[in-house]
């Protein structure tokens, strides 16, 4: 009996030493070259390797665990997937990025299609950008507003994934009061102007501050 119990905890121990293992940098390279054949030299000098990647596996016990993919320079355990994650970092205007994941099943082969919804029009067809600058979009966005505010017009740039393009968004605040734990609150005005077009998509009253 005191045999097969050792024997048993040999092949436990042994176990992750048999099991699926990768060099990291391999996976991250693999990874590399996908993005770049998926985008093209043009647009993937703009990427960059986001370091909080992480890969799963499973360990000699049995147990799933994840662990950054570069903290060491081969995979621990029984590798099962891996998520190598990019950023986007274009310069001007700096707003225009987003993060798209290169995904590995347990043979290193590629799972999903990689998202890229976030790269404008200009970059995919090699142009000019062509956003509206933030000064023209307050000019819009000033003659869609139809309240005094008690502050100048703050303005933010981003991508929304719903309607698929950058959006300027301007908030207009109206009121301002402190709650119980002296957190600015109240109503705010927001127009969201397309950052091409200069079309407004929305004006909405809205409520600003924190939720407890």
């Amino acid at each position: 009996m005191k045999r097969i119990y050792f024997l048993i905890l040999f092949l436990i121990l042994l176990k992750p030493i048999f099991g699926q293992q990768f060099d990291t940098d391999f996976i991250i390279n693999r990874a590399d070259s996908i993005l770049k054949k998926t985008v093209g030299d043009s647009i993937y000098k703009y990427f960059k390797y986001d370091t909080d990647s992480y890969y799963e596996y499973v360990n000699r016990f049995g147990k799933t665990n994840w662990e950054t993919l570069n903290k060491k320079p081969k995979t621990k355990g029984d590798f099962v997937e891996v998520s190598v994650r990019f950023y986007f970092d274009y310069p001007n205007p700096k707003e225009i990025g987003g993060t798209t994941h290169v995904k590995f099943d347990k043979n290193l082969l590629l799972q999903d299609s990689l998202y890229l919804d976030f790269l404008p029009d200009f970059l995919r067809e090699n142009r000019e950008c062509d956003f509206l600058d933030s000064t023209k979009a307050l000019e819009i966005a000033k003659d869609s507003i139809l309240k005094n505010g008690l502050y100048d017009l703050t303005v933010h740039l981003h991508y929304d994934r719903f309607r698929k393009k950058y959006v300027y968004v301007f908030d207009n605040i109206l009121s301002e009061d402190l709650d119980f734990a002296g957190n600015k609150n109240g109503d705010v005005e927001i127009v969201e102007v397309d950052a091409v077009t200069g079309s407004i998509l929305d004006r909405r009253i809205s409520w600003y501050g924190p939720i407890y």
